[in-house]
Parts: structure tokens; sequence; C-alpha cells
């Protein structure tokens, strides 16, 4: 999938000056009625071509659809998988074409082909060959994974092979944009308490990093399962092996890692949640970084206290410890003095049971097998609440922490059209989010900037403009660019943001 672009935060001698301007214009797409044909979309990305949107199903239906700069339509194509045993794995925007990975399996492996598809959006008859693997073993549905560095110059496919409880192993390559092969590593990891891969990333200049994570003896603990991380750091213009370096604190447990690396890849940054395996209130937030061979800057615990969990808009549970452990890193942004801000998300989902009074005309007597089982109906809740920002300083310090408030609460859409989207531009951060997804209608924008101050700006109207905007699904394209979908009584449109 392609990331969007990262800009850097600045801080400018200790003083930060800037105009927290919201969106110049807004340009909507004519909406589209939702085709059977297939079950979701992604909006891929822009380049040469255009605006490029992938709607797929899980089965073999695939369309591109490519817009132009106004999102009108220009053109699209069909890409029907249909040879025996070959799936689609990836479509990937790259400068000046469109990439599609697919898998094939064949007497008795599993190959991992591309195809380029151009300006014309002819689908061509050859193919690319980027690597294969023995079926044998492959434990996974899915044995490669295809990511893309932020300027799309570099790309990086891997597989795990005979991947189980005790043991990760990790065969990659990384390519340039015109598929020629860069280097091909594997990486072997074990524990016998269980290891899993988490993250994989490659910087612009092609260096790569992965995130395992190693199961906790504590089996009893299912929130907090993570007892120490294995970072690997892969140097592209290094013939030496890739480093492992071993994050771990004695005494402490984890979860929901977050990690990612500067633009020019000397630099990784680590962030999650901790607890005191001896101590249920010592909970809160780590904050690390490392340069990319592995040497240490920092490791910092961020304490989550009750009188901070207080002042955070969340879900009515019977504690403070409860309250805290819902606040997970969504983001981190690098700055470029070494240091990054991190941002952090409370949320919270389960499952409402409703069961509805077996009929009056049914006698449980007459009818002993009827339960009220037959008329359970499940809904799922999902709860999205205050943005908690931190910016943290080169040596781990703490610059400033700043909420940025919100309440968003939904039923049965799986957080569709709840949390927020975060665009990047020079010196500001953007968290654009729906206000009340049901009532108001409000888009609204808090504007963050690197001293921690922030400004709620409301963008537009939903309900005025007859369009429902979905966050989590939108996609920066450029420096001042933002497209966000719209889904609408089954009609689909394009939204795009130019600041």
């Amino acid at each position: 999938m392609v990331r969007k672009i990262y800009m850097k935060i600045c801080l400018l001698g200790g003083v930060f000056v800037c105009n927290m301007l919201s969106a110049q214009s807004i340009i909507t797409s004519v909406p589209e009625k939702f085709s059977s044909k297939y079950s979701d979309y992604e909006i891929i990305g822009k380049n040469e071509l255009g605006v490029v949107v992938h709607h797929y199903n899980e089965g073999v239906n695939h369309q591109l659809v490519v817009y132009s700069d106004h999102l009108t339509p220009k053109n699209k194509i069909s890409i029907n998988v249909d040879e025996k045993n070959t799936e689609l794995q990836e479509v990937v925007l790259l400068p000046s074409y469109i990439a599609i990975f697919y898998r094939q399996v064949n007497n008795g492996y599993v190959y991992l082909k591309a195809k380029k598809i151009s300006a014309d959006l002819n689908l061509p008859a050859s193919s690319i060959l980027m690597d294969s693997v023995k079926k044998d073993g492959v434990e996974i549905t899915e044995p490669f994974f295809i990511k893309t560095s932020p300027d799309h110059s570099k790309i990086l496919t891997f597989n795990l092979q005979e991947s189980r409880n005790e043991k990760l192993n990790i065969y990659y390559s990384v390519y340039s944009s015109n598929f020629e092969l860069i280097e091909r590593k594997n990486i072997f990891i074990d524990d016998k308490y269980g290891i899993q891969l988490k993250a994989a990333r490659i910087a612009n200049n092609g260096n790569v990093i992965f995130l395992a994570a190693h199961a906790s003896r504590r089996e009893n603990d299912e929130k907090y399962a993570i007892a120490k991380f294995s970072l690997i750091t892969s140097d592209v213009h290094s013939k030496e092996a890739p480093l492992v370096n071993t994050i771990e604190q004695p005494g402490y447990i984890f979860k929901q890692p977050a990690v990612d690396m500067s633009l020019d890849g000397s630099k990784v940054f680590l962030s999650g949640c901790y607890k005191e395996e001896s101590n249920e209130k010592n909970l809160g937030l780590f904050a690390s970084s490392f340069d990319f061979r592995g040497s240490k800057g920092f490791f910092t615990k961020i304490p989550l206290k009750e009188e901070d969990v207080i002042q955070i808009q969340s879900f009515e549970f019977r504690n403070w410890e409860d309250r805290a452990s819902i606040i997970r890193p969504k983001n981190i942004i690098p700055r470029n003095d070494g240091g990054f801000i991190l941002v952090n998300e409370s949320e919270y989902k389960y499952t409402k049971v409703v069961r509805t009074p077996t009929p009056s005309n049914f006698s449980s007597n007459t009818f002993p097998y009827y339960n009220q089982d037959q008329y359970v109906k499940y809904y799922d809740q999902n709860h999205y609440y205050d943005l908690f920002a931190i910016s943290i300083q080169p040596d781990g310090n703490i610059d400033w922490k700043t909420i940025m408030p919100k309440v968003q609460e939904t039923e049965s859409d799986g957080g569709l059209f709840s949390s927020y989207f975060l665009f990047e531009s020079d010196n500001i951060l953007k968290f654009l989010f729906n206000e009340d997804v049901y009532n108001n209608g409000n888009f609204m924008e808090y504007n963050l900037n690197a001293n921690g101050h922030f400004k709620r700006v409301s963008i537009l109207n939903s309900e005025k403009k007859d369009l429902q905007l979905i966050p989590q699904k939108a996609l920066q394209i450029d420096g001042n660019t933002a497209i966000i979908p719209s889904e609408r009584k089954r009609y689909l449109q394009l939204v795009m943001f130019k600041y």
C-alpha cells in the first residue's frame, strides 16, 4: 500500500510562528453508485496518470479508475484475475505507471509477479517475476507482502516462511521503481514463548526495518502480551547482515507498538503502551529512538497518572486504569532535530447483545429446544475519544503535551466514520474528523503547531453538502492536497481538500 508523504516538523530557533489556515478550496467528484461487483475500495494516490482509486472484492474482480486533477473520471480498467491458482496481492502507484502484484501457485511453488500499467491503462500480457517460495511449510495464506518508500522510489517485498509460534523467518528483497533488484537477504529469529512480526518499513534510500514482538510468559494477560521487541535494520548500501537490536525493560510488559523512521533512513522511532508486572497502576506510554545501526538514542516512559487521565474524555469505566488502557499510539511524526511527535487516541470497541423475548405463542413446554438465543441480535459499539499529542526532544525529554477533545460514538459501522485523518504540511499537523457522525454533520479540523498550540476549525457541514466523509480512508496526495471519500446512500464521492 502506498504510504502518504511525510513532512518533518520544524523547530525554528525555539520560536514557532505560523498561520493556521483551513482548506482554501474543496472539489467533489460526481456521485457514483456502488457496484455490487466490488465490496470495497482504496484511494491509491496520484501520479502522472492522475488520481487512482482501486475497487475490489474478496474474489477475482478488480477495477482501477483514474480521475483528473478536478476529480473527473478519465479512464478505467477492469482486472479479472481468472487464471487458475492466481490472486492479486497489491496495487501500487509508482511515478509514471501503476504496478499490480499478484501471486501464482504452480508446481509446488508460490510465485510473486508484477505487471506495469501505463497511461493507456492496457494490461500487458508479459509479467515480471519478483520472487518465489516453496509452498511446503508456508503456513500463512498470503506469503508475500509489498511496501513502498514514501517517495515511491523503492519497493520492499517479503514473505514469512516456516513461521510458527517459536520462530520467525523473513525473506525480503528491495527493488527500484523500475523493478531492478537492489538487495535480497533473510532474517531468522526464534523465541520459545512465541514471536510475531508487527511492522515493516522502507526508507527513500532503501534502508529497511522490521519490528517483531516477543510474547510474554504471562498468558493470562491478553492486553499487555509483549515481553520485548526485536528491531531489525538492514542497510541497503552495506554487505553486512541485518542487525537485530533487542528492546526490553525487565519487569515491564507492552502492547500496541507503533514504529516509523526518518525520510533519509538514518533514525528509527518506536512507541507503545507499557505496564509494570508487579504494579497494575504503573502504566503509560513509552517513546524510544535509535540510529539506523541500532545505537540507542533514548527510552522514555511517559506515565499515565489518574490526574492526567481524568482530563481525557473516555468511556465510563469503573476506574482510571481502564480509561488509561484504551489510550494507544496512532502516529509518529519525526522532527528535524531527531525528536518526534507522538499522537495517541482513546479507542474502545465492544459488542452489544440484545435478546428479544420469545413470542407469546411459542410455548417452552411445547417446543423445549427453542430458547431466546434464536432472537439474539449483536451490535458493535465503537467509541473514539480525545487526541493526545506529545512532543519529545532528541534526548527523550518532553517538550509539551496537549489534548484535542472529541467524542465519536457509533453503532454497527465498525467505526468507519470515526477516528481522524492526519494531514502533514510544513510545520503544521492537521487532524480532520467528523464531530458528530450521526447528528450535526460538522466536519472539523484541528491545526496543531510545533509549540503544542492548536486551533479548532469547522471545514464544512456534511449534511448540507449531502456527504458522509470517511477520514480513515483518506489519503494525502501531495504537500497541500488530501482526498477524502464520502459514502452516502450507496453512492461514492471523492472530496479534494486543497490548502
